[in-house]
């Protein structure tokens, strides 16, 4: 997201995939007749910096070198070289250097998605004074940037800027690279460039200041059909047969809570729905149908900061598309009876999102990857909240990360058909909290395959362990032959603890399907004649490994005696592990009386 400074009522937003190749996306520089403005007789960078006012660069791009700079255009194209960084929030500063001018700065998101955009490709600005329209950035102790005038003490509060004036509503402060806002200080005096934080800043903050000179002058964005911001249904598509079809390549920008009067919205090819905030952007249709979509889509549909309310929200399949993804941040669904559908995408990725009084959102088709990151579900009476059905396929994984499912009773937080196909461990539960006293979790459990829970709270994680016991068994272990190890004999109990074992007499059958590395502990007390070794092994597939032996000395009364061995074997599916004797005094019968053995994965 690139928020231009000149005039803050107008924002473009940047995102880009990391560890990636993300499509190059272009800025059009005209003049104020609409004029292509030459950039080509300038030095221009985009820098990257983790936050603003930082000195150093994550990344910066170059003319040759992620920037293409055309006659009027400025096209950034970084290299997956480049953008080999962290998924975060990034500051971004777009620099002329020609002039040592930032000429917009904002925050660029990397994510690990599938999408790249300006919220528009082609996005106009518009140069209203090239003479004297300018951005500068100040702050108070850095070399990089000009001299933002004012002590840092824990007691001052008052602040200038190195030029000495700037444009009222142009001024953006930031503490500790942290933007503030409009409660945390205010403009004093623009034209003698003074500016006032409500609390002093303490001794070691770092403050910048980014501000416009020249009236509103420098860079604005120059609103086109491809950016339209929506305060009413008007400012809409005209509704025909109560469908409202939005334009293909366009971004509509809900400034409000827009009702549709009955209408719903048919999004076209690349169409992007944003809002300010889910709390105060809001799209919903008084009198229609329940039961009917608010939102269509047969294509990719970004959206960001917008909640949707309807009795049935959505209706998106892309099956007759290829290559059709769904990257939402900060989309909330508020009172809907029925989310609806999202089939055959291949990407569907929802971060800090919400569902609040809401359920039945169903995945069906076939699916590359379902993400759910930092997201809270509030389900809604009897119903189930996220489901994949039977008929759905997911090729790589159904992951929920960070989140927090809130089901009350006679409500399911996740219902994950068996039937459905789900990669092994590709049905993801990763440090999520069930609460409520409802379902949390139908279908699929933590036991399958195909599921890896861990760190969750509320519900069972996914293991691999098993534990058998045996205690005052009286069946001896016949040794034929001194010095030859046998499989203990007895009736063992196999332990409720045990996940993706199969336990039987003194065996462990592993039933996971990815080949893992297990650490195998056992303990046993037993009898056989006075002063007799005997010699304790790990066996794997009825084989003794050598390298587990251990040995003890019967003591001369008949008592019994306790041993232990441990080792670590790698097991596949359908390998098992065993627990074998041998006498290497004679051939003595020996009985175990007691036998623990616990297995279990160390990666």
């Amino acid at each position: 997201m690139i928020d231009i400074v000149a005039d803050p009522s107008k924002k473009i937003r940047y995102y880009f995939r990391v560890n990636s190749t993300p499509l190059p996306k272009t800025i059009y520089v005209v003049d104020e007749a609409g004029n292509p403005y030459p950039v080509n007789t300038k030095t221009w960078q985009v820098n990257l910096k983790r936050n603003a006012g930082d000195s150093t660069n994550v990344v910066q791009l170059l003319s040759g070198s992620g920037l293409t700079i055309g006659v009027n255009s400025i096209t950034i194209a970084p290299s997956q070289a480049q953008v080999n960084i962290q998924p975060r929030e990034y500051f971004i500063e777009v620099r002329n250097v020609t002039d040592a001018q930032s000429w917009f700065t904002g925050i660029a998101k990397g994510h690990e998605g599938e999408f790249d955009n300006f919220e528009t490709d082609a996005l106009t600005i518009t140069v209203t004074n090239a003479n004297g329209g300018t951005i500068l950035i100040d702050q108070t102790g850095a070399s990089d940037y000009g001299a933002l005038g004012g002590v840092v003490n824990g007691v001052n509060t008052t602040f200038t800027v190195s030029n000495g004036t700037y444009t009222s509503g142009t001024l953006i402060v930031y503490r500790n690279g942290v933007a503030q806002t409009a409660g945390e200080f205010a403009e004093l005096s623009p034209s003698a460039g003074t500016f006032q934080f409500v609390t002093a800043p303490l001794s070691g903050d770092v403050i910048t200041a980014v501000y416009g000179v020249n009236a509103i002058q420098g860079v604005r964005v120059q609103p086109n059909n491809n950016f339209i911001f929506v305060d009413t249904k008007s400012d809409l598509p005209a509704a025909v047969a109560g469908v409202i079809t939005l334009q293909d390549e366009a971004t509509y920008f809900f400034t409000s809570v827009v009702d549709l009067t009955g209408d719903r919205l048919v999004a076209g090819q690349n169409t992007t729905i944003l809002g300010g905030s889910s709390e105060n952007s809001r799209i919903k249709s008084t009198g229609l149908n329940a039961a009917t979509a608010l939102i269509t889509s047969n294509w990719s549909l970004p959206m960001r900061s917008i909640t949707i309310e309807h009795g049935t929200a959505l209706n998106l399949d892309a099956s007759s598309n290829a290559n059709q993804a769904l990257d939402w941040f900060g989309v909330n669904f508020t009172d809907c009876a029925t989310i609806g559908t999202i089939k055959s995408y291949n990407n569907f990725i929802a971060t800090d999102c919400g569902v609040l009084n809401s359920a039945n959102w169903t995945f069906d088709g076939t699916i590359g990857t379902v993400g759910f990151i930092s997201c809270i579900f509030d389900g809604r009476a009897g119903q189930s909240i996220l489901i994949v059905p039977a008929t759905a396929t997911i090729t790589r994984r159904f992951r929920a990360i960070y989140s927090a499912f809130i089901s009350l009773s006679g409500e399911t937080s996740l219902n994950i058909s068996a039937s459905a196909s789900i990669p092994v461990e590709g049905y993801i539960l990763d440090t999520c909290n069930f609460s409520g006293g409802g379902t949390y979790v139908s279908g699929l459990q933590h036991t399958d395959n195909k599921s890896l829970f861990v760190n969750n709270r509320g519900i069972s994680n996914s293991a691999e362990i098993s534990y058998y016991t045996m205690n005052g068994n009286a069946t001896a272990t016949t040794i034929s032959l001194s010095n030859t190890a046998y499989k203990v004999a007895g009736t063992t109990v196999s332990q409720a603890i045990t996940q993706k074992f199969t336990n039987t007499n003194n065996r462990a059958t592993f039933t996971g399907a990815i080949t893992r590395t297990f650490k195998v502990t056992a303990i046993l007390s037993c009898t056989s004649g006075n002063n007799h070794q005997i010699g304790v092994y790990i066996a794997k597939n009825g084989s003794v490994q050598p390298e587990t032996e251990s040995y003890i000395t019967t003591g001369g009364t008949g008592r019994a005696e306790g041993a232990k061995v441990q080792g670590v074997v790698s097991l596949a599916q359908n390998e098992f592990v065993e627990i074998f004797i041998e006498n290497a005094t004679s051939a003595t019968n020996i009985t175990v009386q007691d036998l623990s053995v616990i297995i279990e994965a160390l990666n």
